[in-house]
């Protein structure tokens, strides 16, 4: 039986990684963008044997697509957007459709927040490194999640950094381990209001499980406030600069205590 067709809409980063992926399983896709990938990317989906079509309106091409992942620089008030919507067509992040092939037997560590995405996603990959693990960054810290799923190595530990820009479409997604290092009022032009901004950050803290863990700031008003609205059943960890009742790391005369 044919595989769904896929539709990747945009060339950038996590568009061509979710390319190089879709053609690792075997699938048919129409690659559509607003404009050429840079040199770069064009160069890998040529080495790929992909071709692409750069369009105005891509709405015509990816209506016949089942399956469709957008590009995180795809806003949702695009009109093409809002018209496949309608139509009921599956789009979904770059995120999402990683996770859809991701490694049975390798562990997911997320990375999200306001702030302090990339560098907290860079420490505790060269951590799990130092320690002996073998561990890839991955995600929003510029080598998309799809690309890394599509290296002949498979990781131990891949540490996926993500923005709301990725979480606004990602539904199944389920980290092993996740960290929210802040939350503040961003990207308000692109959600449309501070409300949708958080429950794009946050929703996917209600698929963690029991066996899973969720460390973030408690230090950070905004986010503690914003998490005491989701339901949460996995495994917390709190962490702020002083020390305190339900607090499991913190700073004591510049040494961190755990």
């Amino acid at each position: 039986m044919r595989k769904s067709l896929v539709g990747i809409w945009g060339l950038g980063e996590s568009g061509v990684g979710a390319a190089l992926l879709a053609k690792k399983h075997g699938y048919d896709m129409l690659l559509v963008a607003s404009q050429p990938p840079a040199p770069h990317h064009a160069r890998i989906l040529e080495g790929a044997q992909l071709s692409w079509e750069v369009v105005e309106d891509p709405f015509p091409l990816l209506n016949q697509c089942e399956v469709i992942i957008r590009s995180p620089g795809i806003r949702p008030d695009t009109e093409a957007l809002r018209k496949l919507l309608i139509e009921g067509k599956k789009i979904i992040s770059d995120l999402e459709w990683g996770g859809w092939h991701f490694p049975s037997h390798a562990i997911l560590w997320l990375v999200t927040g306001s702030t302090g995405k990339t560098s907290t996603t860079a420490l505790l990959a060269h951590l799990l490194r130092t320690g002996g693990k073998q561990a890839i960054a991955c995600g929003n810290i510029g080598y998309s999640f799809g690309a890394a799923l599509t290296e002949e190595k498979i990781y131990e530990y891949y540490v996926l950094e993500a923005s709301s820009f990725q979480l606004w479409d990602t539904y199944t997604l389920t980290p092993h381990l996740a960290v929210i290092t802040n939350l503040t009022r961003n990207h308000i032009d692109w959600h449309g209001s501070y409300e949708a901004y958080v429950d794009a950050k946050l929703r996917f803290v209600t698929r963690l499980r029991p066996e899973n863990h969720l460390l973030y700031d408690a230090g950070s008003l905004k986010l503690v406030e914003a998490l005491s609205r989701y339901p949460i059943r996995c495994k917390v960890w709190r962490y702020r600069e002083v020390g305190g009742d339900g607090i499991t790391a913190w700073i004591e005369n510049q040494n961190l205590i755990c």
